[in-house]
């Protein structure tokens, strides 16, 4: 890239014009003191025409010879020091500019992945899109301090439409590129670009944010969510789904397609203290892996048919109340729909007249 410098010499003093950078052509420029009219130019030295010099750094210029008696015989030589124009980035402000595909990675704080973009009914109506327009709107990248051989750039926001532009081939893709950016603010800038536009599954969220805390981007759940502007609970659960979640549902089933119920009760029915072994109900629900992953939508109604296959039966609670005396049953009655029945043991009835029974049973139905 060049810039230029305009001037115009008058009566041996330089009147220096903006100093101005353009990136295909050279824009005229109006001298400081303005045009000069034919009545203002009587009677003054015979002025030069302006002189353009090109290049960057330090420059010299030769002062044209003027056309009096004492003109010199030679050109006279000023030195001029200009600053060079400063690159895109230079002063760690975001630019736009086309960036090649092949030398942007994924960022290691990604919170979707490949897996939920392929399970992702709207990535195919992207990439129609991409194929029919480019991408439109401009992806997030951070330049890298240094490359990593081919790679000079990871992607912050936009993995669809990078990997959309991928698939199909595309050279360049249109980023918003940050020279300056630590992981804390690239995660807000996730956050903010994902909520409410294409949110990424509940588990794959999860999963970021417990590796935000792993790597200490905040000191707990409650701190990333007031960096994020998340809800605190909201936060803590997203933060156990991950943490609580077992190998073996991470391994063979499609966790980004569930939905939060069904995530929970994975974990709840594969507690200890649960009526039946962890291990029995994590064999009991693998064998229905290939229907739980096939058909998300209806993995709440397997599990619980599950959970009623393999626990015992609950017993309901009984109705029947006990009279106890010296520590034996005396009396219990039951409720039932015309009623109560009233049982009196062989023991207290041999001990006791009709007429006190009698009085005991009436007490005990005013009692019901």
């Amino acid at each position: 890239m060049k810039y230029f410098i305009c001037g115009t010499w008058r009566r041996g003093t330089m009147s220096n014009e903006e100093t101005f950078k353009t990136e295909d052509k050279v824009r005229s420029a109006r001298p400081v003191g303005g045009m000069m009219g034919a009545g203002q130019r009587r009677g003054q030295e015979k002025t030069s025409k302006p002189f353009v010099a090109e290049g960057d750094g330090e420059k010299l210029f030769e002062k044209p010879k003027e056309t009096g008696s004492n003109s010199a015989s030679t050109p006279e030589r000023l030195r001029v020091s200009v600053p060079s124009p400063a690159l895109p980035g230079q002063d760690g402000e975001p630019y736009y500019a086309e960036v090649p595909v092949g030398k942007i990675r994924s960022w290691r704080f990604k919170d979707r992945t490949s897996a939920e973009i392929e399970d992702d009914p709207e990535f195919l109506d992207l990439m129609g899109r991409v194929r029919g327009n480019g991408v439109v709107q401009a992806i997030g990248v951070r330049k890298l301090e240094e490359p990593d051989g081919d790679i000079e750039y990871e992607e912050i926001f936009g993995f669809k439409r990078l990997t959309a532009s991928k698939l199909l081939g595309l050279k360049t893709i249109p980023a918003k590129v940050f020279v300056t950016l630590t992981d804390e603010q690239a995660a807000v800038l996730q956050h903010e670009e994902n909520t409410g536009k294409s949110d990424p599954s509940y588990y794959s969220r999860g999963c970021a944010y417990l590796r935000y805390l792993d790597a200490e981007m905040a000191s707990g759940p409650y701190a990333l969510a007031a960096l994020l502007g998340e809800d605190k609970q909201s936060m803590a659960n997203y933060v156990r789904v991950a943490r609580e979640m077992r190998e073996e549902f991470k391994e063979h089933l499609k966790l980004h397609t569930f939905s939060s119920k069904v995530l929970f009760n994975l974990i709840s029915l594969t507690r200890d203290g649960g009526g039946v072994s962890p291990e029995t109900m994590v064999k009991k629900i693998l064998d229905h892996k290939q229907k739980l992953n096939e058909s998300p939508q209806q993995a709440s109604r397997v599990l619980i048919r599950l959970e009623s296959e393999v626990k015992p039966a609950r017993k309901e609670p009984s109705n029947t109340k006990v009279l106890e005396v010296d520590g034996r049953e005396a009396f219990s009655w039951k409720r039932n729909k015309r009623g109560a029945t009233i049982n009196v043991s062989a023991d207290i009835a041999k001990k006791l007249d009709d007429d006190l029974i009698e009085q005991v049973l009436t007490d005990l139905a005013n009692r019901l």
